[in-house]
């Protein structure tokens, strides 16, 4: 089983405004490059599943896995023979600032090769998509 990317980072927002927007499933694309759009019904709650429209065409089904407002929010995408987790943790910080820890682990028969197509790249957008997400909590314009 590949290593999970674990990635922190220290935010200049409160961890109640930055989970909301993390919350927010529709309101994704605002601030993720990579998102087109978010098909959901309702807010997200354990057990709730939704559908990300990917800019390259493509659509992945995820599932809520835990939410815990404002600490917590696991999901999981399902792939052929592997799953992809990923875990969002929003810990206070001095100063009113949120720790956003972000862990993607891979597992199945063919985590690997997701680990390689998948959870590499996504690791490596997590401080841009961090601060857009931050700026967008913060009602910051997050586009281009």
């Amino acid at each position: 089983m590949p290593k999970p990317h674990i990635h922190e980072f220290l935010l200049d927002i409160d961890r109640d405004r930055l989970f909301r927007t993390l919350a927010d499933l529709k309101g994704w694309p605002e601030w993720d490059d990579d998102i087109l759009a978010v098909d959901c019904d309702g807010p997200p709650h354990a057990g709730s599943r939704f559908t990300l429209r990917l800019k390259d065409g493509s659509a992945v089904e995820l599932t809520v896995e835990a939410l815990e407002p404002p600490a917590l929010f696991v999901d999981r995408a399902k792939l052929p023979l592997a799953r992809m987790v990923s875990r969002h943790e929003l810990l206070p910080a001095e100063g009113g600032r949120t720790r956003l820890r972000h862990v993607i682990e891979t597992s199945g028969p063919l985590g690997w090769l997701w680990d390689r197509l998948v959870a590499r790249k996504i690791a490596a957008g997590l401080p841009r998509q961090a601060e857009r997400m931050a700026a967008h909590a913060r009602g910051q314009p997050t586009k281009g």
